[in-house]
Parts: C-alpha cells; sequence; structure tokens
C-alpha cells in the first residue's frame, strides 16, 4: 500500500498532461511526415539519394520516417503513456470502486454544515413559510420544552425524509444517535466505475498500438495490371488484374477500383475480388486499402497528327506502344518510345517530375532505311515539339495515360486489442456522462433537519435539485405533523 501511495504521488496531473502531449505531438508528425515523405521512397532510394543526398536517406531509414508509426521512437512514446495510464488506474482503482460501492454517513453535524449548498427545515414552521401549521399542539404533551422532537417521532421523520431521497433514485445510509440522526445520500455511483472503464479501454486501445507497432508493417505499392508483389507474413502474391477509374457526369472522377487476386508461389488463384475506398480486402492478417491512383509513366495509346513531303493536308494515327506505323506520303514510320506525364530536362537527361498530367510529353522515334531521329511531342505546349524538318510535321493530339492503383498493405496483430478497447471506452463514456454523481450529507436533531451538497462541476443544477428535495422533505413534515395535529 505504501509502494502505490508514493507511485500515485508521482503520477500528477501535470506529467499525464506531459505524456498526452508528447503522444499527440509524435502523432501528429507521424502523419506530417506520412504526408511528406513519397509512397516510393522505399523503392526508389537510388534515386532520393542523388535528390536527397546520401545524409538525410541514411537518417529517414535509421529513423524509420517514412513509416512512423512502426518506428521505435513512436513506440516508445505509446510505451510512455501505456506505463502512465496503468499506474494511473492501478493507485486510483481501488478509490474508485470503494466510492461507486461504498457509502457511508458523515461523522458529525460540523461535517454538514460545512457543505457547500445547504437547506434547513426547522420544525417550529416546517413549511418555510412562517405561518405554516404549529406543532406545538402535537409536542406540548410530551415535551416540557416545546418546539424539540422525541427519539419516537424522530424516527418517523427519518424514514420520510429518507424516502424523499430513495423516490429520487439516491442510495441511503443512516446513523442514529441518542437525539440525533446522520445520513448521507449519493446517486449517479456508477460514474466512477465508468470512469475506470473509460480508462481501461484507453489501455487496451495503447497496448493494441504498440503491438500493432511492433510486430505490424505497412507498405504502399504502385503498380498496373499484371503487377504482382509479395504479401508481408506469408509466401503468398498480390497480383493487380485490372483498374478502373469511374467518372461522374461533371467529368470528375468519383471512384476507382482494383480487381486484385492472391496468389500462391505456383501462380493459383486463392482469393479473388474488387476493393475501393473504404472497402478493403482482408486476407487472413493482411489488409488490403485502396490507397490512391497515380499516372505512371506508361500510356495505352497516344494521337498524333502529322504532315508529310510539304503537304497540306493533316493526317491522323492512334498508335500504341512499341507499335511501328508507316507515315503515308513519305518513306518513314513513327515508333512511340517513353512516355513523360510530366516533362523535365535535368542534368541526367529527361525525367518526370510528378505522376501528374502537368506537361505530358511522348518521346517518337522516326525511323527510314537510312536513318533514325528521335524527339519528343509536348500535349500542352507544341511550341516545344521536336522539329524534324520541313519533310515531317509532327504534334501530339491526345494522350490516355497508364493509370496505376495506389495500394496500401498492411498487418496490425493488434487490430483486436483496439476494437475491444474502443467498446470499453464507449461504455466507460455512456457510465461517466449518464450519470449524474451527486453526493447530499444531512443530520436530524430534535429542532431541525439540515442537509447539505459539496461542491458540484454543475452549481445550477445542483441548486435545483436542493430546492426540490426540500420542498418534498417540507410536504412530507408538514403532512405528517398535520395528519397528527388534526387527531
Amino acid at each position: 500500500m505504501a509502494e502505490l501511495k508514493r507511485i500515485s504521488n508521482l503520477i500528477s496531473h501535470r506529467l499525464a498532461i506531459g505524456v498526452i502531449s508528447a503522444l499527440f505531438t509524435a502523432t501528429a508528425f507521424g502523419w506530417l511526415l506520412g504526408e511528406v515523405f513519397p509512397p516510393d521512397f522505399q523503392r526508389e532510394l537510388e534515386k532520393y539519394n542523388a535528390d536527397w543526398g546520401g545524409f538525410f536517406v541514411k537518417l529517414s531509414i535509421l529513423l524509420r520516417l517514412y513509416d512512423p508509426f512502426h518506428s521505435f521512437w513512436y513506440t516508445s512514446v505509446l510505451l510512455l503513456f501505456f506505463i502512465v495510464l496503468l499506474l494511473c488506474i492501478v493507485t486510483r482503482a481501488k478509490l474508485f470502486i470503494k466510492r461507486s460501492l461504498i457509502v457511508t454517513p458523515p461523522n458529525d453535524r460540523e461535517l454538514v454544515l460545512r457543505g457547500n449548498e445547504k437547506r434547513v427545515v426547522e420544525w417550529l414552521d416546517p413549511s418555510g413559510t412562517g405561518d405554516g401549521k404549529d406543532p406545538l399542539v402535537h409536542f406540548t404533551r410530551k415535551h416540557e420544552n416545546i418546539g424539540t422532537m422525541d427519539d419516537e417521532s424522530l424516527a418517523g421523520l427519518t424514514r420520510d425524509v429518507t424516502g424523499v431521497f430513495r423516490g429520487r433514485k439516491y442510495k441511503v445510509v443512516s446513523e442514529s444517535r441518542p437525539g440525533l440522526v446522520l445520513f448521507r445520500a449519493v446517486s449517479g455511483r456508477w460514474r466512477f466505475i465508468g470512469n475506470l472503464v473509460f480508462h481501461a479501454g484507453l489501455l487496451l486501445i495503447t497496448a493494441g498500438g504498440m503491438i500493432g507497432s511492433l510486430m505490424g508493417d505497412s507498405a504502399f505499392f504502385q503498380g498496373g495490371r499484371g503487377e504482382i508483389i509479395p504479401l508481408p507474413g506469408s509466401g503468398e502474391f498480390l497480383r493487380v488484374d485490372e483498374f478502373r477509374i469511374i467518372m461522374g457526369r461533371d467529368g470528375m472522377v468519383s471512384d476507382y477500383i482494383s480487381t486484385l487476386s492472391i496468389i500462391d508461389s505456383t501462380g493459383a488463384v486463392i482469393k479473388a475480388g474488387e476493393i475501393e475506398v473504404n472497402k478493403p480486402m482482408k486476407h487472413g492478417p493482411v489488409n488490403i486499402y485502396q490507397s490512391s491512383y497515380s499516372i505512371g509513366e506508361g500510356f495505352t495509346w497516344v494521337d498524333i497528327e502529322y504532315r508529310a513531303g510539304g503537304s497540306n493536308i493533316s493526317r491522323n494515327l492512334r498508335l500504341r506502344p512499341g507499335e511501328k506505323a508507316l507515315l503515308s506520303d513519305s518513306v518513314w514510320s513513327i515508333i512511340p518510345g517513353r512516355f513523360f506525364p510530366d516533362f523535365r530536362m535535368g542534368s541526367r537527361g529527361p525525367y518526370s517530375a510528378s505522376a501528374t498530367m502537368t506537361n505530358p510529353a511522348v518521346m517518337v522515334h522516326i525511323v527510314s532505311s537510312a536513318d533514325t531521329v528521335s524527339g519528343y511531342l509536348f500535349l500542352r505546349y507544341p511550341q516545344f515539339n521536336t522539329k524534324f524538318g520541313n519533310e515531317i510535321l509532327l504534334s501530339a493530339k491526345d494522350i490516355e495515360p497508364e493509370y496505376l492503383t495506389g495500394l496500401e498493405v498492411s498487418v496490425n496483430p493488434g487490430t483486436g486489442a483496439m476494437l475491444a478497447g474502443m467498446f470499453l471506452s464507449a461504455a466507460g463514456l455512456i457510465l461517466l456522462y449518464a450519470m449524474n454523481f451527486r453526493i447530499i450529507s444531512g443530520f436530524l436533531d430534535r429542532e431541525r433537519l439540515v442537509i447539505s451538497m459539496g461542491k458540484m462541476k454543475m452549481a445550477v443544477s445542483a441548486r435545483s435539485e436542493m430546492r426540490t428535495i426540500e420542498r418534498q422533505i417540507r410536504e412530507r413534515v408538514v403532512r405528517l405533523i398535520g395528519d397528527v395535529t388534526d387527531k
């Protein structure tokens, strides 16, 4: 017990707030890193070594900045939060359970009189109006000192007073002494159990997060039809069978869907299906999400307009990758080459700066029996087209790029613990906010009744409750005294 008390003193609100702030900061930083780091970082290390520098790439790998939620530093913050939360629960669980299950009467009147919200009912004027029925007719025969009450009458009034509290769903305990009854009424006691359940749920969620961070894995994959990637933790593979984009009536993308197959090492299909945003595929511990789509450095077809041999007549060709076509009225043929969604020319040659159709261009090869000439055709900026001489005038009119599906493949063995924790937390919150905890202390002696409520967060609600209880008690006391007086 002494050890628990020392630990409880260490686990202060300031420490808890500091650890929560650290977890929030780490989570926000991890989310930001997820937005900053490109999905192909792991697959294109050579490219990023050249663009970003070797030191930054090595640091990113060491700290796992490209996948922060599976890094050692994020797991460490989760572990610290888990330990603090566990110690908070262990050191306070007994108190929470005790306050939920055990109600004891106050020790003396002074504790009652120190309450924040007090109400007093005097037997000389139980109606509280100054003109209530005079109880002296009832008490004069039994007492030399008028205005006081004997033990039998006091016991009867105690039953009526506690009956008011029980009728309002309070648990009431009392202690009788000569000429004095001390009592305490409590409602909403299960709020403390709700607090305990809520924090236990948070503990499970954190445990699930740690398990997922330590033992889980996630990877982002982009690919087109026919691409195959290994599934983590198994000897099976994921194959992209088809990817299609669905356009809305306004011309905007309304959905994108991947048709996938899970295959074994021999190529036999184990499972197949479609996934789309918010509709993943689950295979054992592996979850496959439709994350995004992008434009690859490939195309389905390109439409070319050309004039050959000095002719003023334009002709059109639709070319597909690797396809060779003869330019009419000339000895030249054309073969489409590499496609650049966002063409840039760098020190190492041409490259695509992004996976968007910002500056689409296609390389073409003009071939004759004697020579081959290569150049670039720009879809949006034809003024920069390669000039192939007066004999051949070429321009690109339209390009259908190859769309790549973006898939997130993840394994999270902590999912079960996290779901159970969410359920517990929700149940705890229901108890926590559905139960309005109130504790009212009071005493009855030969002259009066005093009830008082401790300091409550909702002071207006507390005052209203006390007024209602006082009114109901006065009605019962007046009725009791009146009934006896009328006899």
